[in-house]
């Protein structure tokens, strides 16, 4: 038997469109229970049968509201996972692209201090150059 929860009405129903009691305990299983440990019978219509239709009720209900929080809590906590897991992939992406920023930002700054350093390099070769030449012939 396959269970469908409704999630508007909370009612978990069985194939059929009722809702689904379990043969946990049958009247039928009661009195035989009651015939060989206790050497009695019971007629169809003694009142203690009529707590074992309760009994059969009661854990049908109870099983249904056990299988509706079950999905409720199972659902939750899903989505509760899979948000932590979103925000915090997200979170780190985040991170990533700002790091990548400030190393590209180091990248240029460096790029730029070699390009000066290299010319101011070049003009003094420049202006050493002449000089040397000057006072080795003169």
């Amino acid at each position: 038997m396959v269970d469908k929860y409704d999630p508007e009405t909370g009612e978990v129903k069985g194939e059929d469109g009722n809702p689904s009691f379990p043969a946990i305990f049958s009247i039928e299983a009661a009195r035989k229970l009651i015939m060989e440990r206790h050497s009695s019978g019971l007629d169809a219509d003694d009142p203690l049968l009529m707590m074992v239709t309760l009994h059969e009720g009661f854990m049908g209900d109870y099983e249904a509201m056990l299988t509706r929080h079950n999905q409720a809590i199972t659902t939750v906590i899903g989505s509760a996972i899979s948000g932590l897991t979103e925000k915090a992939l997200s979170d780190h992406l985040e991170n990533q692209v700002r790091l990548a920023d400030r190393i590209e930002q180091e990248f240029i700054r460096q790029y730029t201090r070699a390009r000066i350093l290299s010319a101011i390099n070049i003009v003094a070769g420049l202006i050493c150059i002449p000089v040397l030449v000057f006072l080795f012939l003169k």
